[in-house]
């Protein structure tokens, strides 16, 4: 990937971030006061454990993770590329999200040592996964529906104070994937399997480990087609959302939030679709 002449200052400042970032990852590997600074700004009931290997593993994966989506975002030009990238790919393919969403369980049953330090019945019980309670369900669709209720404001409010034009460039990549998503089966499918591969990962399997905070700063980070927009405000408020959903009840019961939260904004923009047309 080259970067755009017109996007020059932005990939510096990200090769600043990026540069911080794996050096803060190098500091985490060789450092044990380092390791103990961290724990100390983790909540009290968080598991990370400063002389765990596996847990030093996992902080240097998720700087150098950060790093690697960041470099990628700014050598692709930022959002407006992100999202003619996407333009010129098709679309979203529904094998790609699949393989996504695969990958985030494999991370997440590796970290937590399934068949080497726990049974399948200790996993689940380890990434807060059970059958869905009535509990589950009920507050699954209500924080679903709450954060969607949010997210509506923050647009209105959004779309109140930034220019017309500049608004289109801020949406342009989260544009191009609602528009690619043009059937309700489609959007039930990605739905499905965005919401439990990625609450297995981060709310299942990394947040008992660093926390609710940092684990939805680290969500944040990835949903690139959201940077450097207000929309990131969303973004981390779900996730903040979905995580005491974890705390308070299950990551069951943030996979089924997480389900409504996007089938209803897919569900709504294809009704509209074809109303339009």
């Amino acid at each position: 990937i080259v970067p755009r002449p017109d996007q020059a200052g932005d990939t510096s400042a990200a090769g600043i971030v990026i540069v911080l970032l794996l050096g803060v990852a190098a500091i985490m590997i060789a450092s044990a006061p380092a390791r103990m600074r961290l724990r100390a700004i983790l909540p009290a009931h968080s598991t990370y454990d400063p002389q765990s290997a596996l847990h030093t593993t996992a902080v240097a994966l998720i700087l150098i993770f950060t790093a690697q989506t960041l470099a990628q975002f700014a050598l692709i030009g930022g959002i407006s590329g992100l999202a003619e990238s996407i333009e010129s790919a098709g679309g979203v393919s529904l094998n790609d999200a699949l393989i996504t969403q695969v990958l985030w369980l494999l991370g997440s049953a590796l970290g937590i040592g399934l068949f080497i330090r726990r049974d399948p019945r200790a996993a689940l019980v380890r990434l807060g996964l059970r059958a869905p309670q009535p509990a589950d369900v009920n507050w699954g669709v209500g924080v679903g529906l709450g954060m969607y209720g949010v997210v509506i404001i923050i647009a209105l409010v959004w779309s109140a104070l930034v220019p017309a034009d500049q608004l289109a460039d801020q949406t342009a990549a989260a544009q191009q994937i609602g528009a690619a998503i043009n059937s309700i089966p489609l959007a039930l499918a990605i739905s499905g399997m965005v919401a439990l591969g990625e609450e297995i990962f981060f709310r299942g399997a990394l947040q008992p480990v660093f926390g609710n905070v940092l684990t939805s700063i680290f969500f944040a980070v990835l949903h690139t087609q959201y940077a450097l927009t207000p929309a990131t405000v969303a973004i981390i408020t779900l996730s903040l959302a979905l995580g005491w959903l974890r705390q308070r009840h299950s990551t069951t019961a943030a996979i089924i939030a997480h389900f409504v939260y996007n089938f209803i904004q897919l569900a709504l923009a294809i009704w509209a679709s074809s109303v339009v047309t």
